[in-house]
């Protein structure tokens, strides 16, 4: 049975417990140690990791971050609008080792290969290496010009 006293000094914890839980996230919202992506089931989880990242390294990101509005569904590979340039096409490595292995299990390297929706038209009918064949002999291959034309 609670008598008075205890009940007063449960309801003063609890007040001081939810002031200093309110505190501690406007805090961790101040100082950007709350991530983008907070809501949802794992919310808290992603927000303990964020901040404890953001406390343990530096304040600032080694990499370039983004916000949701900055990234575009639609990029071509260069960058600029009018490049026909779409598309990537998967490919064996040509210049070096094409695998090694990891205690972990074999690690397979690859490369790409922009191609433009007609050269796609022709290696999904032809076949990948067909395209990478004349590509090669047009000069299109293993670097991508962003600017040329397709060879169909």
């Amino acid at each position: 049975m609670l008598d008075r006293r205890k009940l007063i000094k449960s309801g003063i914890a609890a007040a001081a417990g939810a002031s200093g839980l309110a505190v501690a996230a406007r805090l961790a919202n101040q100082y950007g140690l709350v991530p983008p992506d907070h809501g949802g089931i794992y919310g808290v989880g992603e927000t303990l990791t964020y901040a404890s990242q953001r406390l343990l390294t530096s304040r600032y990101s080694l990499a370039r971050e983004f916000s949701r509005n900055d990234i575009s569904r639609i990029a071509p590979v260069n960058g600029e609008p009018g490049c026909e340039i779409r598309n990537l096409v998967l490919v064996e490595r040509e210049d070096g080792p094409k695998e090694f292995s990891l205690p972990s299990g074999k690690v397979i390297l690859f490369g790409f290969t922009g191609v433009t929706d007609a050269e796609l038209v022709f290696a999904k009918s032809d076949g990948s290496p067909a395209l990478v064949d004349r590509l090669r002999a047009a000069g299109c291959h293993p670097i991508t010009n962003p600017n040329r034309k397709s060879l169909f």
